[in-house]
């Protein structure tokens, strides 16, 4: 018999459910009470040919499956007319498949760890296909073409890369449950997406709550798929960092999910994960946001603050010590973009200048490197007429307005592009034979003693490529070989 039961869907944040096939009969109450044609369970309604077998289950719906628990041989064939999945457990769903989900809107959970995927977003043509934004994180990247579908490469052992696999990737693959995406951010080990409503999407981990579901982590490790962000409609603006995210609202108001083991969320306290978006007491006027191990935010003045953990002096608060509360970053003014890593950060002023602050052992800071602490905001020396600055690991590079990119810092792994490998370099240099960029990303808020960043650059042409680390296939060009100097991500 066919009957219509209930199941959560999730990919596109709305509540639908799937119609599906089983081998035996249901009822409202009990799996086993009903015979097969009898849909009512008054023996009164028959959906079939007068034999028993259910050809049609277009109107047929179950309003409470709480007693459906085996769904292994389960087909979903149409689910345009099921209403509630607020009742349904599959036990076992290991065979179950989609033959037409183009109306259920979601599909998230099969019960027992195995997932019923979203999905593949439909081919992008023409203009469509181009490549208009770029995001990196731990070990992996991200692309956004401009139909709305995000492509991601490199580690996916958290299932950043939102394919459906845990599976690493050289080349970009398309992450699914989200076709309609307007930005996208890559943090330590979870990804996120943001609508043109609003709405937010995330994928990978849920380490701490990460992906802002609600859903504990004992419950769901991490997600191979985009599901929706409760409680945030209005998001202009997301990021990512180690162990939790923020967003930015249309008001100036900042929210964020994830551990606060130190602070991150800017609650005024330390400890109480928050696995759902919690807004940040005090920044109510942000009008750019940056996280790494900690948060901040840039204000409608042009000052900024930050919360979280402090290291190195990376918070600008004059000292050592975490902010539990966003406080200010000293000696910074007529700030327009700020940009955090684990041993530093940065802000890009409306002049087109820079301002660094934190550790300067690997000339970090565009000065020489010295094991002094700058726990102050402090200019770069040399440096102006920049349009966006973007701080990796230990390393910091900037575009100037001339659509060329320089960089300094740390350079072990060719994270300058310079194509050379030498330890650091605190003098800010251009990047090899990298002309024509719109746009930067470099960001890997991990820390320890094996990381290291990497860095991609989008070009005026559409292509994308990426310089530094490569162990994991971050830099998308089929390959796991570490480059110190930009190669093309191959799409």
């Amino acid at each position: 018999m066919t009957v219509r039961t209930t199941k959560t869907l999730w990919w596109m944040g709305l509540l639908a459910t799937a119609a599906v096939g089983c081998g035996e009969t249901a009822s409202s109450s009990n799996a086993d009470a009903t015979p097969a044609g009898d849909v009512a369970g008054d023996g009164s309604a028959t959906p079939d040919g007068g034999d028993g077998a259910v050809r049609d289950a277009s109107d047929v719906t179950v309003t409470d499956a709480s007693d459906v628990t085996d769904a292994s041989d389960v087909t979903v064939t149409d689910a345009s007319d099921v209403t509630d999945a607020s009742d349904v457990t599959v036990a076992d769903a290991s065979d179950v498949t989609v033959a037409d989900a183009s109306d259920a809107g979601d599909v998230a959970d099969a019960g027992d760890g195995g997932e019923v995927i979203p999905p593949a977003c439909a081919p992008c043509t023409g203009a469509g296909c181009a490549i208009v934004e770029i995001t990196t994180g731990a070990r992996y990247s991200c692309a956004r073409r401009a139909a709305g579908s995000v492509l991601c490469w490199g580690d996916n052992s958290l299932a950043q890369l939102g394919d459906g696999t845990t599976t690493s990737s050289s080349r970009p693959v398309e992450v699914r449950g989200i076709c309609d995406a307007v930005d996208i951010v890559a943090g330590a080990g979870t990804a996120c997406a943001r609508r043109a409503s609003g709405q937010l999407v995330c994928w990978g981990s849920n380490s701490s709550g990460t992906l802002g579901a609600g859903i504990p982590f004992t419950t769901l490790p991490y997600s191979t798929f985009a599901r929706p962000v409760m409680g945030v409609s209005d998001a202009v603006a997301v990021e990512g960092g180690a162990g939790f995210l923020c967003a930015l609202r249309s008001g100036g108001r900042v929210v964020c999910w994830g551990t606060n083991g130190a602070g991150q969320l800017g609650l005024g306290m330390e400890g109480g994960d928050r696995p759902t978006p919690t807004e940040v007491p005090g920044v109510t006027t942000a009008t750019n946001l940056s996280t790494s191990q900690y948060g901040l935010a840039v204000l409608t003045d042009g000052s900024a603050v930050a919360w979280g953990r402090n290291y190195q002096g990376r918070l600008g608060n004059g000292g050592s010590g975490n902010n539990l509360s966003a406080a200010p970053v000293m000696n910074l003014s007529r700030a327009r973009q700020i940009a955090g890593g684990v041993w530093h950060a940065c802000a890009l002023r409306t002049d087109g200048t820079l301002a660094c602050w934190g550790d300067n052992a690997m000339g970090t800071l565009g000065t020489a490197a010295s094991s002094t602490i700058t726990a102050v905001a402090t200019d770069v020396p040399g440096l102006t007429g920049l349009t966006q600055v973007v701080v990796g690991h230990r390393h910091t590079c900037a575009l100037r307005s001339d659509a060329t990119v320089v960089c300094f810092g740390k350079n072990n792994f060719g994270e300058l592009g310079r194509g050379t490998t030498t330890p650091f370099e605190a003098t800010p240099a251009a990047v090899s034979s990298l002309t024509g960029v719109t746009a930067l990303a470099a960001h890997s808020p991990h820390d320890g003693p094996d990381e290291a960043g990497h860095t991609c650059a989008l070009r005026t042409d559409g292509s994308v490529w990426c310089w530094g680390k490569n162990d994991r296939g971050q830099l998308g060009d089929g390959s796991t070989t570490t480059r110190n100097a930009p190669v093309q991500v191959t799409f």
